[in-house]
């Protein structure tokens, strides 16, 4: 019995040694297959092959194949099995070639590159993200009114520029940030940069951020007309109301021209020209902003790429500071600060360390003790307590959404790039690494459980001394008021309130700053500003701050629904310019206008012990000027009575 197994194992081996062709005098078939490597690429296709892939190939068979590139791409080169057979150096569009087939499978793949002449920017229009003639005969109607398109609610409209008004509002913030007002119900709209991603600037300072932050308010400071649309008119969605981010800024294309009385396909989509001069990379999908506008920008980045432009060469960066921190001290910094008035009134604050002509973002290390924290900025100031009723005090805001460690009593050395930001001097740019920091670059932690103890200032000092973010407490009390619109100065800010500047659909504020006024010692005492900063909420009895008549007493009336939705054109809708008696009688269910979710909030009046960080106020504009207090934590400010 056992030899029979023997013989059995002995027959089947040798019947798969012959099915494998390894038996004796038998061979090895080989064969030879080809499979084209990237069917589905954008930029180009192979076709027409000479011999069919039916298993008859064999080693040393030639191939043949026509190769063509997709509208503004030309061959680049063909490779088969990870190995380069052709190199073109001349612009082809279209080309046949012949390879020979290896053993096993040959894998076939034609590379693109683009056509670098051609101006991507130039090619992209308004059309191209769904707007038509009649759409733009409306944005641009002069008599705005007549218009009637809101670019929260309609998702475009277009937007102030110093050409239409010479007080129109516009800040630059950085390559991909800009905020501007709106034409027709002229409120103000915080932009962030549709599909693209440019280099930091502020919080964070990356090569090539400031220059393309100077690309930006280049392009938009001299612009006679800016139009903004929503993601909603690229996608050709039905609803096409703005869509905003975590940070509450609206989402948008930014169009614009230089031409006075422009046509529609005169307007260049400034983000687009971002990524084609190499300032920004290109983000998103196909489903983000359409097909034909995510094609238009991955072929602005492919042409940045191939003309080595900015982010894209080998070339440095002119404002970046690539040789490391000079070290000052705060006063340093203060003694080489100037504050000067022009003819017209407006005001500037001028730092020498400052480059207000290159816009260089050189580093500095600063040290000082942290006073106040508010999710990642802190504030800092050059000892943690002082002595004497008014002692010399110097003070800085340093601003970062990165979380760190660093909390109030903490010693630290700061490094990063002074800016002015209204009126005042900050730092921003900042690194941290909790492990390793580089003292070169990285904020460190010198001590901690320092006490800070605020500077202790009677109403007179207060009216006569000004510091620049310095801890105060304010001796006497604050007796609360809502001041009526003078100078250019009012209450403003809550979530709960209509944003001034867009009365007619019920758009509320987007975050729950507060802007308040009272008066120091006395009902009638010096005038005192106090911000209440985004994030703090105060509470008094049932009320709480979401409006900036919580200090200051009155009433105010909301639509208690989702505030980024826009409301239908109604009567109901109309609530901020509404009569007192219109919005009571929309409170009442037997009303003919009655508005269910309309609510009502009533406040006292208060005085309130303060303590906050000091510190020069100026408006964007310029024109107006003002020390205020900030509040950045609710244990700082104690509510004692109704006035």
């Amino acid at each position: 019995m056992k030899n029979k197994k023997n013989i059995l194992i002995l027959v089947l081996s040798a019947a798969l040694l012959a099915s494998c062709g390894g038996g004796q005098g038998g061979k090895e078939k080989v064969e030879t297959t080809y499979a084209d490597a990237t069917p589905n690429n954008p930029y180009g296709a192979i076709s027409n092959f000479s011999r069919d892939n039916d298993g008859t190939l064999k080693p040393g068979d030639q191939l043949s194949f026509h190769v063509q590139a997709a509208d503004d791409f030309f061959i680049d080169k063909i490779v088969v099995n990870g190995e380069v057979v052709v190199t073109e150096t001349a612009d082809k569009t279209s080309g046949d070639y012949t390879i020979t087939l290896a053993e096993g499978k040959n894998r076939i793949n034609a590379y693109y590159r683009i056509d670098k002449t051609i101006d991507f920017v130039e090619r992209c229009k308004l059309s191209d993200v769904n707007v038509d003639i009649a759409t733009y005969a409306k944005v641009t109607n002069k008599n705005r009114a007549a218009a009637g398109l809101d670019f929260r609610k309609d998702g475009i409209e277009e937007m102030k520029t110093t050409y239409l008004d010479k007080d129109a509002f516009l800040n630059f913030v950085d390559g991909d940030t800009t905020h501007v007002e709106t034409c027709h119900y002229e409120y103000t709209v915080k932009i962030r940069y549709l599909s693209i991603d440019t280099p930091e600037s502020t919080s964070e300072i990356e090569e090539w951020g400031k220059s393309a932050a100077l690309f930006n308010k280049s392009k938009l400071e001299n612009a006679k007309h800016i139009i903004l649309t929503s993601q909603g008119w690229a996608t050709g969605a039905e609803d096409k109301h703005s869509e905003t981010d975590g940070n509450q800024r609206d989402l948008a294309y930014v169009w614009y021209t230089d031409k006075e009385t422009p046509r529609m396909n005169d307007f260049r989509c400034l983000n687009l020209e971002m990524v084609y001069e190499g300032y920004s990379f290109g983000i998103g999908s196909p489903a983000d902003g359409g097909e034909k506008l995510y094609r238009l920008f991955d072929k602005a980045q492919k042409s940045a790429e191939a003309n080595k432009r900015h982010l894209f060469s080998t070339d440095v960066d002119p404002l970046y500071d690539y040789d490391g921190p000079t070290t000052l001290s705060l006063k340093e910094i203060y003694q080489h600060t100037t504050q000067t008035t022009d003819g017209s009134g407006i005001v500037s604050v001028h730092c020498d360390y400052v480059d207000e002509e290159t816009h260089r973002q050189d580093l500095y290390r600063v040290h000082g003790y942290v006073t106040r924290k508010l999710e990642g900025a802190f504030w800092i100031q050059d000892k943690p307590s002082y002595e004497g009723r008014t002692p010399e005090a110097y003070g800085m805001y340093v601003f970062t959404y990165a979380q760190t460690s660093i909390m109030p009593g903490d010693e630290v050395d700061v490094i990063g790039a002074l800016s002015v930001y209204s009126g005042t001097l900050q730092i921003n740019g900042i690194s941290w690494h909790d492990i390793d920091p580089n003292p070169e670059r990285d904020i460190v932690i010198k001590s901690s459980g320092n006490r800070i103890v605020p500077i202790s200032m009677s109403t007179a000092e207060y009216a006569s001394k000004t510091y620049d973010h310095v801890l105060v407490e304010l001796e006497d009390d604050v007796y609360g008021y809502n001041k009526v619109a003078q100078y250019g100065i009012h209450s403003e800010g809550g979530s709960h309130e209509i944003n001034e500047y867009n009365t007619h659909f019920p758009f509320y504020n987007t975050n729950n700053k507060l802007t308040t006024f009272g008066h120091l010692g006395s009902s009638t005492g010096p005038e005192i500003r106090v911000t209440i900063t985004d994030g703090v909420l105060l509470r008094y009895g049932t009320e709480i701050s979401y409006s900036h008549k919580f200090l200051g007493g009155g009433t105010n009336y909301y639509l208690a629904a989702d505030p980024k939705k826009a409301y239908e054109d109604t009567g109901a809708a109309l609530v901020y310019n509404k009569s007192v008696a219109a919005l009571e009688a929309m409170m009442d269910p037997t009303s003919p206008t009655y508005q269910p979710t309309l609510v009502k909030e009533v406040y006292t009046q208060k005085t309130y012990h303060l303590t906050g960080i000091m510190g020069n106020y100026i408006s964007t504009s310029g024109k107006n000027q003002v020390y205020q207090v900030n509040v950045v934590s609710p244990a700082d400010v104690k509510i004692k009575a109704a006035a």
